[in-house]
């Protein structure tokens, strides 16, 4: 039984080898890579007073705004608002959006 079961392995690893096709993997991006970025709103951080000591104001991507430190936030009507980017490029074209230093 054992002499069996190693012919059909044998048997069943020589098929496989047989069945080779062609595999191709995601083609790469046409030459020269073409990305175009349009600002479609700048990044608004409204009123803030510096402190002595200075600090950070964050705008998340909903549209709330922390303030850090000394940085005092006016709430004196002045819009804020997050940066919003309109990116276009080929399909298949690896994009990486990468965020500034942190203040850690």
């Amino acid at each position: 039984m054992k002499i069996m079961a190693g012919l059909n392995v044998g048997m069943l690893i020589t098929l496989a080898m047989l069945m080779q096709g062609i595999v191709r993997a995601q083609e790469p991006p046409p030459r020269p890579i073409a990305v175009f970025v349009e600002p479609g709103q700048g990044l608004i951080f409204g009123a803030v007073f510096q402190g002595p000591a200075g600090g950070t104001v964050t705008i998340y991507p909903d549209g709330t705004r922390t303030v850090m430190g000394t940085i005092v936030g006016a709430n004196m009507g002045y819009p804020y608002s997050p940066a919003i980017f309109e990116v276009e490029a080929n399909r298949g074209t690896v994009i990486h959006i990468l965020r500034g230093r942190t203040p850690y």
